[in-house]
């Protein structure tokens, strides 16, 4: 006789539910974090927020019964705040910012241990790189021991990232892992964000323990120090290392399938390699970007790898979670210690303890403790989308398992006979509760994916249904093969070529879900109160166990509407701005966005030494760009257009403005971009002095360059551009003059009236010359922007001129914006 109770809860059945319990470390949770917010949205002092806690926990004490748990959660507010801002405000009382004071780059000598081995920093992966002439360098970790000043040392602490110029002869000689060293070189501490869309590094760097980093020019200025009679810390660093490059060398093995072999070194060690680049951004957009970074998923597998194995011996208690936690901690000591998988470690560690002790306990709760936990340890994860994904997800995966839910695993409490049901009904039943597992972890991730990317991926419960078990297989099979091959190596290496190819092909599919059509939307990243909400509305919906919740669907398509209808009447700027320019700080080079109406253009987009895409990733969606159908090359100089291919991946840009000579003269960097640009589909037209055109809410006048300029050199025949925009005080002007020189400059002023302009990009970077100085002058603008290195900063020949008017210049002030209003105002300002 079978005997199904559809309406019971069989945890309960059991032992009663414990909410009380749930909701004191949930509550915890919800106050700590809102006290972060609190202290990140007034910037208190700590002397201002932890008497505020002990005057709540008096007044607790005092209060009656039933305001007791609400003035409690008030002190952990304040609580949560103050130690936030202890851990973040500054930096340890030996770390070079205190020792130095306040530099903002200092030659200094250093001393300390190296922790990692010494890599190429990452090159420069935009599509034009090969064109870039830069000196070949190697970075590493440096665990700060002392910094000498006056042939004395002084005990200094915190983790450099050095960074060495080397010829290929010196790699060999570079210290390793476990080596201590001195060396001189130029410091420069954690700084503020230069761009919209970076954070401020000060605050994390703080909390993390890390004190900037440091130029080293050449290996010549580097000496490896004898070691230390007893140094166990430089033992062990040499030992990890030893081990991890041989794993490392067996993942590679003879470089076949070389970006399925990458693949596998990031998921099983953690090993971020360049090549990999692409392979990122598509996990990321197809929302599987938890799948190739080493966190919780990965700890997962191994643990049941681990589980399975012991299990296979028989039934050993306590001895089972002993021996997980040992495969737990092995892969934390052989993967770098990144925040993700360092967070999963302990929750992983600190769930299988509770397990050990072998006490009756609820997981969901002792999660919202760990949560607390990882609080104390990292308070600024509370603003991180990792942290919010690695907590948030694995309560919800818990709670569906706790709770049955009937979405995933219908209830049934069988009788004496046994229920039978052929096997592909148990199989339908098994995948149809996965794939609605994949499903709400990505409805509940989204809102918050959307707060901080603008990435709207429909791909990703379908993503990650068809990726996860391919990726299940190359980690078990790949944990196992690392094990093999310490004892055999050749059989470790013939395991890993036939893993390769699976990695390849999982790469290839992960790519062409990436870039299906209508499956990948870019919009405005959602507000963290919106998604708050959102999130919010999802959980109660799920908890409430009824697909057709009218209120709670209801809620959800008003803020689905908002996010998507909210900003459309606003179009891309405020209501009164006629005309916005933003000066991005891209180092030696110029990348500005320009925006009238609902028409934005990005007038060049290029730099010596940096691969502007990551820069353009935070910017964009931080500034509300969406899309930009004009772009413009000034000139021949790869500063001005190494990454516009990458742009118009990003914006879409249709059309392409170009002086005549970038088409005429065009070199090999030239020609690649142009090839580039047919390839991508948008069109290239040069233009020249007289072409004019309507954008936005103003006009486009080209003054330069005339048919006298063929004969100049590429950087005379930049193209110079007059925005000119109606307002209620008069027309308004902003002149960009790319990199013209003093042939440009004084056929420009043969008319004065036609360089007076309100706003000025300062010629060639604000290189300084006497005919520069007179263009200024005639120009008389009220805002000068200079995008430029630091080698042009603070150029005392400008003093005068600098004084008289509001200058910007990237390398000092960071990114820089210009608005001008309706009624005629100017108001601009800087990140810095």
């Amino acid at each position: 006789m079978d005997a199904t109770f559809d309406s019971a809860n069989t945890s309960e059945l059991i032992h009663p539910s414990p909410r009380r319990a749930r909701r004191r470390a949930w509550s915890t949770v919800g106050a700590l974090s809102c006290g972060a917010l609190l202290a990140r949205a007034l910037e208190g002092s700590p002397a201002a927020w932890l008497p505020g806690a002990l005057v709540m926990a008096l007044a607790a004490v005092l209060a009656p019964r039933r305001f007791v748990g609400w003035v409690l959660l008030a002190a952990l507010v304040l609580m949560g705040a103050w130690w936030l801002e202890v851990r973040t405000a500054t930096a340890g009382a030996r770390s070079p910012q205190v020792l130095l004071g306040p530099v903002e780059r200092e030659m200094i000598d250093a001393e300390g241990l190296v922790t990692s081995v010494p890599r190429p920093s990452w090159p420069h992966r935009d599509q034009l790189a090969r064109f870039r002439r830069l000196e070949p360098v190697m970075s590493f970790d440096l665990e700060l021991a002392a910094l000498w000043s006056g042939g004395r040392a002084e005990p200094a602490c915190g983790h450099l990232r050095v960074t060495v110029g080397v010829s290929p002869g010196e790699v060999e000689a570079l210290p390793r892992p476990g080596d201590r060293v001195r060396m001189k070189g130029w410091y420069a501490p954690p700084r503020a964000g230069l761009n919209p869309g970076e954070r401020d590094a000060r605050p994390w760097a703080n909390m993390e323990g890390r004190v900037g980093s440091m130029l080293v020019a050449s290996r010549g200025l580097m000496e490896v120090l004898a070691p230390r009679r007893l140094d166990v810390r430089g033992a062990w660093v040499r030992l990890v290392a030893g081990v991890r490059g041989r794993m490392l060398e067996q993942v590679a093995g003879d470089g076949q399938n070389g970006e399925g072999r990458a693949m596998l070194a990031a998921l099983l060690l953690g090993e971020i390699d360049p090549a990999l680049r692409e392979t990122r951004s598509a996990f990321r957009k197809s929302g599987t970007a938890h799948l190739l970074a080493i966190s919780g998923f990965h700890l997962t597998v191994l643990c049941g790898l681990g589980v399975l194995a012991v299990r296979l011996t028989g039934d050993h208690g306590r001895l089972e979670a002993i021996a997980v936690g040992g495969l737990v901690m092995a892969l934390l000591v052989l993967t770098p210690a990144q925040v993700p998988i360092v967070r999963a470690g302990v929750m992983v560690l600190a769930l299988l303890a509770g397990d050990m002790i072998g006490r009756r306990y609820d997981r969901l709760t002792l999660l919202g403790w760990i949560a607390c936990g990882l609080f104390v340890w990292r308070p600024l994860d509370v603003f991180s989308l990792g942290a919010q994904l690695s907590v948030g997800i694995t309560a919800l995966l818990i709670w569906l398992s706790s709770v049955r839910h009937p979405w995933v695993s219908p209830t049934q409490i069988r009788g004496l006979r046994r229920l039978r049901r052929s096997w592909w009904r148990s199989a339908w039943r098994w995948v149809r509760s996965y794939v609605v597992v994949c499903v709400l972890c990505w409805a509940v991730a989204t809102p918050l994916v959307l707060a901080h990317t603008g990435t709207l991926s429909l791909a990703g419960p379908i993503a990650t249904a068809l990726v996860t078990p391919a990726m299940v297989l190359l980690l078990g099979v790949g944990y196992f093969a690392l094990a093999v091959g310490l004892v055999n190596e050749a059989a470790g290496a013939w395991i890993f070529d036939q893993l390769a190819w699976v990695s390849q092909e999982t790469s290839e599919a992960v790519r062409g879900l990436a870039d299906a059509p209508l499956l990948v939307f870019e919009v405005l990243p959602m507000s963290g109160l919106l998604a708050g909400v959102a999130a919010l509305a999802l959980c109660v919906w799920l908890a409430e166990r009824r697909v057709r919740n009218l209120r709670v669907l209801a809620s959800l398509g008003v803020l689905v509407l908002w996010e998507m209808l909210g900003p459309m009447p606003r179009g891309l700027l405020a209501r009164d701005v006629v005309l916005r320019i933003d000066m991005l700080a891209v180092g030696d080079g110029t990348c500005h966005i320009v925006r009238s109406g609902r028409e934005a253009m990005m007038w060049d987009c290029g730099s010596l030494r940096m691969d502007l895409r990551p820069v353009l990733e935070r910017a964009l969606p931080a500034l509300g760009v969406r899309r930009a159908r004009l772009g413009v090359v000034t000139h021949g100089n790869l500063d001005h257009y190494s990454s516009l291919p990458e742009a118009v991946d990003l914006l879409g840009i249709e059309r392409v403005l170009v002086s005549p000579h970038v088409l005429s003269d065009a070199g090999e960097p030239e020609r690649a971009l142009l090839a580039l640009l047919a390839e991508k589909g948008a069109r290239v037209e040069p233009v020249r002095r007289g072409d004019a055109m309507v954008f936005g809410r103003g006009r486009l006048e080209f003054l330069w360059p005339d048919e006298s300029a063929e004969a100049m050199p590429d950087n005379e025949q930049s193209l110079v551009c007059r925005i000119s925009v109606p307002t209620q005080a008069g027309e308004r002007r902003v002149l960009l003059t790319g990199d013209i020189q003093p042939g440009a400059m004084m056929r420009l002023l043969e008319d004065v009236a036609q360089v007076r302009t309100d706003v000025l990009e300062i010629p060639h970077h604000g290189s300084f010359r006497v005919e520069a100085m007179s263009f200024l002058a005639a120009a008389d603008p009220a805002v000068v922007l200079q995008s430029s290195g630091g080698s042009r900063v603070g150029d005392v020949r400008w003093g005068d001129h600098r004084a008289s008017r509001v200058w910007f210049t990237t390398a000092a002030d960071g990114a820089a914006w210009v608005e001008v209003h309706e009624d005629g105002r100017l108001e601009s300002g800087s990140a810095r």
